[in-house]
């Protein structure tokens, strides 16, 4: 009867820690990368590995909207939709208090330098993964290249190549535990345009 009761005391025993590993312990952030974009829980479009810091984009844009940093700017909004992100995985999920939590207060700033200029705010997207695992920050690069020509009194001119690479800082807050962080890398737009399609009408 002694050995009998040794097992099922360390089955018990088992049944108490196991738990207790995935959900509780300090709560830390493992990683922070650049991830442009999240499917299914994982990062689907990270920054190239060997240029980490640094992200190209070569969107196709029709020459009509290169007349202007206005036109280029939503029409990549719109269209082209490039979104560079931040993706922050933690140490273990967050509790559900955590998670609602994090939900009301977490918040992730952006500062983009680049032809003299800065211009600064708040990320447009933020979200938690469902099992509290991981949290991703996006905004639109396009709705950022006018502000930023706003900002240097360029909004309608045409389109500079020489204004890259900008420097791009993306940080986040609010999060349990008092959690924040930052991540800075390098953007460049290669944009090349494509003829205006004709008009039949």
């Amino acid at each position: 009867m002694f050995p009998n009761r040794l097992v099922f005391s360390g089955l018990l025993a088992g049944l108490v820690v196991l738990p207790g590993g995935c959900s509780t312990g300090p709560l830390s952030v493992k990683e922070v990368f650049f991830c442009d974009q999240v499917q299914n829980g994982e990062c689907s479009l990270p920054w190239s590995p060997g240029s980490e810091e640094t992200r190209i984009y070569k969107p196709a844009i029709p020459e009509a909207k290169l007349r202007s940093w206005f036109d280029l700017g939503y029409h990549m909004y719109f269209h082209t939709r490039q979104t560079p992100g931040l993706r922050v995985v933690f140490s273990r999920p967050l509790t559900a208090g955590e998670l609602t939590e994090a939900r009301n207060q977490a918040r992730c700033h952006y500062r983009i330098d680049g032809g003299g200029s800065t211009i600064t705010g708040e990320l447009e997207g933020v979200r938690l993964d469902d099992d509290g695992r991981a949290l991703w920050c996006f905004d639109y690069l396009g709705s950022k290249l006018v502000r930023l020509a706003r900002e240097r009194g360029r909004e309608r001119s045409p389109p500079e190549t020489d204004i890259f690479p900008l420097s791009i800082e993306l940080s986040f807050e609010g999060l349990p535990g008092g959690l924040t962080g930052s991540k800075r890398g390098l953007v460049r737009v290669l944009w090349y345009g494509t003829p205006q399609k004709k008009s039949f009408n």
